[in-house]
């Protein structure tokens, strides 16, 4: 799925949309992505949990961001 990526006015911090915004939804209505500097750094995405270095393979939120940064 072709995803879109919204900054957001706080630093660290990304929200994540589909291509295509269902009816009524607003491009503020995405998928909040965050980025954490402490200590080697992490991700965390709200819908799908931590991404912590290469413990696993990130979800497709936190690709998207990282494609986009």
């Amino acid at each position: 799925m072709n995803r879109k990526v919204v900054s957001c006015p706080v630093e660290g911090t990304w929200l994540v949309n589909d291509s295509v915004l269902a009816f009524g939804k607003s491009p503020a209505s995405g998928v909040a992505v965050h980025r954490y500097q402490g200590r080697g750094g992490w991700w965390t995405c709200e819908r799908c949990g931590s991404f912590v270095n290469n413990t696993r393979e990130p979800c497709e939120h936190i690709k998207a961001v990282i494609r986009e940064i």
